[in-house]
């Protein structure tokens, strides 16, 4: 289809170059359709296609391709043929190739946060071991007071845990 239609595109580029004043574009289509059965031996059958299709970049700057805009170069001030192309879109290896490499300023920027995230999760996990630690002298103050008013003699171990927590509050 893509053969065809660029076939097509040639014969519409002839055709369009014959038009004169008062020839409206059905017309010059009609001709393009007589040029391209009359090069080729059969009709085109794609017109579908050539309509979606001619306005695209690529077809743009074909039919465009005879049709060279003049105006004046900067070195010289004679009048030069000089074509104003519209540039190509890029091809689809070069635009996955440009989203698999990142640009320099995304790179910083993306290893700052991730920088920045780490920092808030170290000051997060901080202030948790203070909070544990804050809530085991709590719990041991508590024990202590327990041993310390029992009014029954305390066991063995009782009396090895109360010397134990005494030491570690006043280190």
């Amino acid at each position: 289809m893509n053969d065809t239609v660029n076939k097509f595109v040639g014969s519409y580029l002839t055709a369009s170059k014959q038009q004169t004043s008062g020839q409206n574009d059905d017309f010059v289509v009609s001709l393009a359709h007589q040029i391209f059965s009359k090069d080729y031996g059969c009709k085109f059958t794609c017109e579908h296609a050539w309509r979606e299709l001619r306005y695209d970049q690529k077809w743009i700057a074909q039919s465009t391709h005879g049709k060279a805009k003049r105006r004046k170069c900067e070195a010289d001030s004679d009048s030069v043929g000089v074509e104003d192309k519209e540039a190509r879109p890029i091809s689809v290896k070069a635009a996955k190739a440009a989203k698999q490499s990142p640009v320099e300023g995304e790179e910083t920027n993306a290893l700052k946060e991730i920088q920045s995230i780490w920092e808030i999760k170290d000051k997060d996990h901080a202030a948790k071991e203070k909070l544990i630690i804050i809530k085991e002298k709590k719990n041991r103050t508590k024990l202590l007071e327990r041993l310390l008013g029992k009014t029954k003699p305390l066991s063995i171990i009782e009396i090895d845990l109360k010397k134990k927590l005494i030491n570690e509050l006043l280190a």
